[in-house]
């Protein structure tokens, strides 16, 4: 496997789409056209876990916090940063982060994190604006669910826990073909009325170039007439950690000693807040 194929991978599953503007995440060091020896898997990249690396042939590194994160104008090995660059490149290691693109996924760390400690009726606590585009194209009629099945193949129409999702409207279709078009239905130079439907779904932005290549495979016109657009709407399952309720009140000392076992923690620090006076 190549370390593309291995983005390729995590793009699907967590795509770039997700990370927050501020962030860096993606290949951060490395070729993607090497190949992928062995995978180590880190919260940081650290020169501790690039000698792991190392010592276990693992030539690929995953990790939560990307290792260039602030501006970095200079590797002369002075920080921890610039020394781990510096020996990644020499060995050859690609190191790969993720980041806010788990923060901000609908089944990433804070989901799992209220799995574990059994937190139900969750929402998330900041939705990401502006991750849905609507497609809405014009297709024949005896066409119609074969373009619908190749979208939905796609990746459109998933709304929450819901799939397949679609609205269609009836209508009639006219256009005519110029001298040097090559029409499905009818003949050049001659005016066609067609019995369509307009098909009209939603689906996250990172799916575009899915869902058009999709679009254009399966429907028939040599010419196809779509309209693709972002939305305001936020996307409810995708965004910033999550709120919910647990299935029994609890003080704060037990629930603390309960997010040590769930969460498997040594130690972690707590802050209170108290309400002024």
């Amino acid at each position: 496997m190549l370390v593309q194929e291995l983005l390729d991978i995590f793009d699907e599953w967590a795509p770039a789409a997700y990370s927050e503007d501020f962030d860096n995440t993606g290949l951060l060091v490395g070729n993607p056209n090497d190949k992928c020896n062995g995978l180590l898997i880190s919260l940081d990249t650290t020169e501790e876990v690039l000698e792991e690396a190392i010592k276990t042939n693992c030539n690929v590194i995953v990790s939560f916090h990307p290792i260039i994160f602030s501006e970095l104008k200079k590797i002369s090995g002075e920080t921890y940063v610039e020394r781990v660059i510096s020996k990644a490149l020499l060995n050859k290691i690609s190191i790969i982060a993720l980041h806010t693109r788990l923060d901000n996924h609908p089944k990433g760390v804070n989901y799992e994190i209220c799995k574990r400690i059994g937190l139900g009726k969750t929402e998330v606590l900041i939705p990401k604006k502006e991750t849905l585009k609507k497609l809405v194209v014009y297709v024949p009629k005896n066409k119609a669910q074969k373009v619908l099945k190749a979208l939905h193949e796609a990746g459109a129409g998933n709304l929450e826990n819901y799939t397949d999702c679609s609205f269609l409207i009836e209508g009639k279709g006219q256009f005519t073909g110029n001298v040097d078009s090559d029409p499905h239905i009818g003949k050049k130079l001659e005016k066609v009325s067609v019995d369509e439907v307009q098909i009209n779904v939603v689906f996250e932005s990172y799916l575009t170039g899915k869902v058009q290549k999709a679009l254009f495979q399966a429907h028939p016109y040599e010419t196809v007439a779509y309209e693709m657009y972002g939305l305001l709407n936020s996307y409810t399952n995708v965004g910033m950690g999550k709120i919910g309720f647990l299935k029994n009140e609890t003080n704060s000392i037990d629930f603390l000693k309960n997010l040590k076992k769930y969460l498997i923690l040594g130690t972690f620090a707590t802050i209170t807040i108290k309400e002024k006076n």
